[in-house]
């Protein structure tokens, strides 16, 4: 979804974007949406009052939009440290995710991960189909790509 600048939006967008209505489509056939901050700072470099606003400003605008609840996000840069990690908890997030470029544990391995550090991979625009599905498939290894020159 694209940030515009005006009251309840961010800057920018760093990449390209969906709009919203395709976020509300991939969220009708199944797709899980987080939030991933407000205007994608470093939270852990943030004083306590714009970590929470960071974090409570993104999951309230998606849920307005999507008219559901929110309950996963995911670290700006993958950073989180313990004091993130309370603050994601008191605004209602239940899971969030780091950037670890390392396959989830299967589900009876979860336990050994913090649910407010489960480790993600890192998926760019260029990324192909076949790489990620060799990835997910165990086949490969789960190096990010670099970005593509614009």
């Amino acid at each position: 979804m694209g940030r515009r600048r005006g009251r309840g939006r961010g800057g920018p967008p760093l990449d390209r974007t969906l709009a919203w209505g395709q976020v509300r489509e991939a969220a009708a056939h199944g797709i899980e949406i987080g939030a991933h901050s407000h205007s994608h700072p470093q939270l852990d470099q943030l004083p306590d009052g714009a970590l929470r606003d960071e974090l409570a400003r993104s999951k309230g605008l998606l849920e307005d939009r999507l008219g559901a609840p929110v309950e996963t996000m995911a670290y700006p840069y993958g950073y989180s440290s313990a004091r993130v990690r309370r603050a994601v908890r008191a605004a209602g997030y239940g899971t969030a995710c780091a950037v670890a470029n390392r396959l989830s544990p299967a589900s009876g391995d979860a336990r050994r991960y913090d649910a407010l550090a489960i480790p993600r991979l890192t998926v760019r625009a260029s990324t192909s189909l076949a790489a990620f599905a060799r990835v997910a498939d165990g086949r490969g290894s789960p190096r990010p790509t670099s970005r593509t020159a614009r």
